[in-house]
C-alpha cells in the first residue's frame, strides 16, 4: 500500500462539481470504516495546552483557525529539554514546510536548541532567500515529497509536518521512506506530524487528498517497529469545531465573506476560540478537530512522560 486513502482525488488543483462529490463520498467512506480501530501500539491521549498570555499571543496569530492555534500551542509545549537530551543537536527536517516560517517560531519556543532546519517543499517561497541570509541554521529546497529520501541527510533527527500530509497523495510510501532511513541510522530521533481528523471532511472541505481517524493513523505507524513508540493526540474537540463551523466553515460557502467574520470582529474571534479550548480541555472529546501524531525512535528512555 502507497496510501491510507482509497482513493486519489487530490482538491488542491481544483475540483469538477462530479469530482467534488466523489472526494466527499470517498473520504466519507474512508472515515467511517472501522474508524477506530487502531493499532495496539498507538497510544490515544488528550492534548491540554497551557493557556498563559504570553503563549496565547504567539499562538492565535493573524486570526488562526482552532486546529492552527491548538498545533502552534503543541509544538510550544514539546519537552524540548527532554528532546536534546536524547538527541544531542537537534537537526529538523519541516516536510511541506510552505513559507517556512516554522524555522524561526520553533527556535524560539525551543528556546534556541535547533542547530539545523531544513525546509522541504513543493513549491519556492520568496521569503526562503532572506530567512537562510538572516539565519545561518536555516536550507530550503524546493523538491517534490516522492523525492524526500534524495534529502535526508544523516544529521536529520526530528521530522515534523505541519497541516502537510493529508496532500499527499502516497502517505504510506512517505512514511515508509522515513522509516528507511531511522533503521539505517538506528540513533535516536523524533517525529511530529499535525493534520486534520475525520470532521474536517465537513468543516473544511476539498482540501487536499484526505483526514484522518485512528484507523488511518495504525496504517502509517504500523510501518515502524518495536523500536518505536506512538502516540496520537487530540486537539480540540466539540466546542472547536463549533467556532470553526460558525467563523470559517459558514463564510467558505459565500466566497465574498470569506474571513468576514474574523476580520469584522478580531477580538471576539480570539476570545472564542480561546473559550472553545478551554471547554474541550474538560473532557475527552470523542470529535477531535486535529490530531498531533508523535513518533519516537531508538530512543533508550522515552521524551514524553
Amino acid at each position: 500500500m502507497k496510501s491510507s486513502s482509497v482513493h486519489r482525488y487530490n482538491a488542491d488543483g481544483g475540483m469538477s462539481y462530479l469530482g467534488k462529490v466523489l472526494w466527499l463520498i470517498l473520504n466519507w467512506l474512508n472515515n467511517s470504516w472501522f474508524a477506530n480501530v487502531k493499532n495496539a501500539n498507538l497510544v490515544m491521549c488528550d492534548f491540554k495546552p497551557e493557556l498563559s498570555e504570553e503563549r496565547w499571543n504567539q499562538a492565535h496569530e493573524n486570526g488562526a483557525s482552532p486546529g492552527r492555534t491548538l498545533s502552534n500551542l503543541f509544538l510550544m509545549e514539546l519537552p524540548w529539554e527532554r528532546i536534546e537530551h536524547a538527541l544531542g543537536h537537534i537537526h529538523v527536517m519541516d516536510v511541506g514546510c510552505g513559507s517556512g516560517n516554522n524555522a524561526t517560531r520553533l527556535q524560539a519556543w525551543s528556546g534556541g536548541r535547533l542547530s539545523s532546519y531544513l525546509g522541504f517543499d513543493v513549491r519556492e517561497h520568496e521569503i526562503w532567500s532572506d530567512l537562510e541570509r538572516r539565519h545561518a541554521e536555516c536550507r530550503f529546497v524546493c523538491a517534490d515529497v516522492v523525492d524526500i529520501s534524495k534529502h535526508l541527510s544523516g544529521d536529520i533527527n526530528f521530522i515534523m509536518s505541519q497541516s502537510a500530509v493529508e496532500h499527499f497523495e502516497d502517505d504510506i510510501a512517505l512514511f515508509n521512506e522515513i522509516r528507511a532511513f531511522l533503521d539505517a541510522k538506528s540513533k535516536p530521533a523524533m517525529q511530529v506530524h499535525l493534520f486534520p481528523s475525520a470532521v474536517c471532511m465537513r468543516l473544511y472541505p476539498w482540501h487536499g487528498v484526505r483526514q484522518y481517524t485512528p484507523r488511518t493513523v495504525s496504517l502509517l505507524t504500523s510501518i515502524f517497529n518495536e523500536s518505536s513508540c506512538t502516540r496520537l493526540y487530540r486537539l480540540g474537540g466539540l466546542a472547536c469545531n463549533k467556532v470553526l463551523r460558525e467563523f470559517i466553515t459558514a463564510p467558505l460557502l459565500r466566497p465574498r465573506d470569506v474571513d468576514k467574520r474574523r476580520r469584522a470582529r478580531p477580538n471576539y474571534y480570539s476570545r472564542s476560540v480561546r473559550a472553545a479550548i478551554e471547554s474541550d480541555m474538560a473532557s475527552q472529546q470523542s470529535a477531535p478537530s486535529f490530531y498531533a501524531l508523535v513518533i519516537e525512535s531508538y530512543s533508550p528512555d522515552e521524551m514524553f512522560q
